[in-house]
C-alpha cells in the first residue's frame, strides 16, 4: 500500500474449499474470505488488509483491496458472518489505466467495477439490485456522481462489459483528469 514491494509465498482464499467439498455442512463461518492475504517471507507471515488498498499480484493475475458499492444482488461479499457490516475485498485487476481500474471480485467475475484514483471505493455500475435490476436512469445518476466530470455522457458506454469500462477509463483520462 505504501509503494513498498515484498516478494515472498502468498495465502488467499476467496471461498472456504471445505465447503466446496462438502465437509462443512450447516457450519457457521466465520472467516472472511477475499477480505486478507498473507505474505510469507523469510520465514516470517504477514497479514495484509482489503481495506488498506494494498495490491499482489501471482504471475501475470493482480488483485487490489477496494471497498465495493453499489452492489447488492451480486452476491459479492466475503461469505462471513460479518459482512453485514461492510467489507473491503480484494478485487482482481482486468484493466488499468494511469491508477485507475477496471475490477472484478473472483467469486462472481461477470459482475465488473470501476475504481479511480480519486475515488475511496470501487463502483458497480451493473443493473443487478437487491431486489431486480437497477433502472439506466439509477446507474446514469451513480455514474455522474462518482465520476464527477460532465463531458461523460453515460448512454454511451456499456458499463456491463470490460470493454465498455475500459472506454470509460480512457475517455476519463482524456477528458476528466486535471
Amino acid at each position: 500500500k505504501d509503494g513498498n514491494k515484498k516478494e515472498g509465498t502468498i495465502t488467499m482464499e476467496f471461498e472456504s474449499i471445505s465447503a466446496k467439498l462438502g465437509r462443512e455442512k450447516n457450519v457457521s463461518d466465520l472467516t472472511s474470505y477475499g477480505t486478507f492475504v498473507l505474505l510469507t517471507s523469510n520465514g516470517k507471515t504477514e497479514t495484509h488488509k482489503a481495506k488498506d488498498g494494498v495490491k499482489f499480484c501471482i504471475g501475470e493475475r493482480c488483485f487490489l483491496g477496494a471497498d465495493g458499492s453499489e452492489d447488492s444482488g451480486t452476491g459479492n461479499s466475503s461469505g462471513s458472518q460479518l459482512s453485514a457490516f461492510g467489507e473491503s475485498l480484494f478485487f482482481e485487476i482486468l484493466a488499468e489505466q494511469e491508477g485507475n481500474y477496471v475490477l472484478n471480485f473472483v467469486k462472481n467475475p461477470q459482475h465488473l467495477y470501476l475504481k479511480l484514483a480519486s475515488q475511496p471505493k470501487a463502483i458497480y455500475l451493473g443493473d443487478k439490485a437487491g431486489f431486480g435490476n437497477k433502472k439506466p436512469e439509477k446507474i446514469k445518476k451513480i455514474f455522474d456522481e462518482y465520476m464527477k466530470c460532465p463531458t461523460l455522457d453515460f448512454s454511451k458506454y456499456d458499463t456491463k462489459t470490460k470493454e465498455g469500462l475500459v472506454q470509460v477509463l480512457a475517455d476519463y483520462s482524456a477528458q476528466c483528469k486535471k
